[in-house]
């Protein structure tokens, strides 16, 4: 099946758009005016708009995906290396947040920029709940506080190991070690017989927790929720997780109550150069 459209009066024949398919999908067609991309493969097409993106000349289309669908780079948004740097370097995990809501708005679009992370294939399996308000929050925390309750009284390895007892005795007193009072919580879940759902689900939450951060918000890995995500089906109900899904990445969400100043010393870089 040949999905590609080209406007050979605009074709600069000069193949980036076949050198850059990961999947082989176009080749290159000898006509009079030069070569052409076409496609005799275009089922092995994973729809990733590679090819229509790199046409500087804007000759390229595919039959299901139009020029008018694409969105033109603005230059003027690039970050130098400089503020990427510092967006990266001072992201601090927050587990002391304002009591205030953030606008669904808001959220939705720091979802938005985690579509375009990466996943095997071009599956995009991710898909998104987002637990709101401080009462439902309370709640899932309780949830998973109860999990951890059985594992401390079956004497599970895996609470001797977290110190899953120092929770519960915090949260008789009133303190929640787990979701950290925050005012969301966002998980990433894909379909359960996903075999690339785990790494496409932890990238995805990266780029939230990223998106976020330059959004003004505070993100912190919620790793015991995932833990409990994994082993206990009533905790991934309580979360709200669809039926045949696996949520394998959650991040807790909200203002930040303290403003951070500087940047702290990590390791230092440990590479292996071959």
């Amino acid at each position: 099946m040949n999905h590609v459209v080209v406007d050979q009066e605009r074709c600069l024949h000069d193949g980036f758009c076949v050198s850059v398919c990961p999947v082989f999908a176009l080749e290159l067609e000898t006509t009079l005016v030069g070569a052409v991309p076409t496609s005799s493969q275009g089922n092995r097409c994973i729809r990733c708009g590679h090819c229509v993106s790199v046409c500087r000349a804007g000759a390229l289309a595919l039959t299901f995906l139009p020029r008018s669908d694409l969105r033109p780079m603005n230059t003027a948004h690039t970050i130098g290396p400089e503020q990427a740097e510092q967006l990266l370097q001072s992201r601090r995990s927050i587990r002391r947040y304002r009591d205030k809501l953030v606008p669904r708005e808001i959220i939705a679009r720091a979802l938005d920029s985690a579509r375009f992370a990466p996943s095997g294939v071009n599956r995009q399996p991710v898909a998104w709940t987002v637990v709101s308000g401080l009462d439902a929050v309370h709640r899932l925390a309780a949830g998973v506080l109860e999990w951890a309750r059985t594992l401390v009284e079956q004497k599970h390895p895996l609470a001797e190991r977290f110190g899953f007892a120092r929770f519960l005795v915090a949260w008789e007193k009133g303190e929640d070690l787990i979701l950290r009072h925050a005012p969301h919580v966002v998980l990433a879940h894909t379909p359960a017989s996903d075999p690339t759902g785990p790494g496409s689900a932890t990238i995805a939450v990266t780029y939230f927790q990223i998106a976020a951060e330059a959004l003004g918000l505070g993100t912190c890995w919620a790793g015991y929720l995932q833990i409990a995500l994994s082993m206990s089906p009533a905790v991934a109900k309580l979360a709200g997780i669809p039926e045949g899904r696996q949520a394998h990445a959650a991040t807790l969400l909200g203002y930040a109550k303290h403003e951070y100043a500087a940047i702290p010393p990590r390791k230092p870089l440990d590479v292996t150069w071959t």
